[in-house]
């Protein structure tokens, strides 16, 4: 099992937070930086992941649209599982 532990802290921009993810995630190298690669990439995961969020800033749009994402894949991947800046964790 993967376990990522990510920290939003500092990365206030699709850039960085995109940049950040590709690294910390180990995503491939053709993966687009936007929102769509982001599900693609996340839906696709083949072996069981756990993902936390830490330092998630709720008035940072940019931060939301990544959760969001990350749910949206959590519910269509039964392999990936998303623990929310709140704790819970989200499975299929």
């Amino acid at each position: 099992m993967n376990t990522y532990i990510l920290n939003f802290d500092n990365k206030e921009t699709a850039e960085t937070l995109h940049t950040y993810l590709k690294k910390m995630l180990d995503l491939p190298a053709y993966y687009g930086h936007n929102l769509d690669a982001l599900y693609d990439c996340l839906s696709s995961f083949s072996a069981s992941t756990n993902i936390a969020i830490a330092n998630f800033n709720d008035d940072n749009i940019i931060h939301r649209r990544i959760l969001n994402v990350m749910k949206d894949a959590a519910t269509t991947n039964p392999k990936l599982h998303l623990q929310h800046p709140q704790g819970e964790w989200i499975k299929k």
